[in-house]
């Protein structure tokens, strides 16, 4: 199975989801990485693969936060949101 994801893409870290507008933090992006810490990149051409399992397959995701170079991370509340999508092959 090839999960995807996209949303509106970081314009300083390509790759990663960028925060909404509405966010009142700023100075980061946000990362999407499976549970071995393998990036998920935003909108990337192809998917990251996971292995289906007879009966429930879980699949382990997490988010991390990466501070933009040189630049001061302002506190606050933010968000960011992408459509994930799955394929079966």
């Amino acid at each position: 199975m090839l999960v995807t994801f996209q949303g509106v893409e970081d314009s300083t870290l390509p790759g990663l989801l960028a925060l909404e507008p509405s966010s009142e933090a700023s100075g980061f992006a946000i990362g999407v990485e499976t549970a071995a810490q393998q990036p998920v990149s935003i909108n990337a051409t192809e998917g990251t693969a996971f292995v289906l399992k007879e009966g429930i397959t879980t699949i382990n995701l997490q988010a991390r936060l990466q501070k933009y170079a040189g630049e001061e991370v302002m506190p606050g509340e933010f968000s960011g949101s992408a459509t994930v999508s799955f394929e079966y092959q």
